[in-house]
């Protein structure tokens, strides 16, 4: 087996090792960056069941297990970050919101600008028939 095949045996069977000698994954140690880790710890998960349910090496943990384990660490995190996740919620349905208000704005002012242009023809066009 060359080096390179090694070195990906060796990175796909990570985290099946982790898997297997963890049961139940600690999260506590990422709280202290709060949600900005929890992008990152569904990304392993993903990538985890992807090299895991190809039954690669020894173990041959189904992918619903692996569902109910990265279910069970995303349900830590808003489990103990509960305002943290409500307050990430409310802050994107505000920014939508703003960003809603924001769009009518400019296209009322387009409106605004579309009527003046028209209001203008009009004058011009009853001068020319005035004459």
């Amino acid at each position: 087996m060359d080096i390179v095949s090694r070195f990906l045996l060796s990175f796909s069977l990570q985290p099946c090792k982790i898997f297997m000698s963890h049961p139940d994954l600690d999260m506590e140690p990422l709280f202290v960056y709060k949600l900005k880790c929890l992008p990152l710890v569904v990304e392993w998960f993903r990538r985890s069941k992807q090299l895991c349910g190809d039954n690669v090496g020894c173990w041959k943990q189904s992918v619903p297990e692996l569902r109910s384990r990265e279910l069970s660490a995303v349900y830590k995190f808003v489990r103990d970050m509960h305002l943290l996740a409500s307050d990430g919620y409310w802050n994107n349905v505000l920014n939508d919101s703003q960003a809603e208000k924001l769009r009518i704005q400019v296209e009322k002012r387009k409106l605004e600008l579309m009527l003046l242009r028209a209001d203008e023809k009009e004058k011009c066009a009853m001068k020319r028939l005035r004459r």
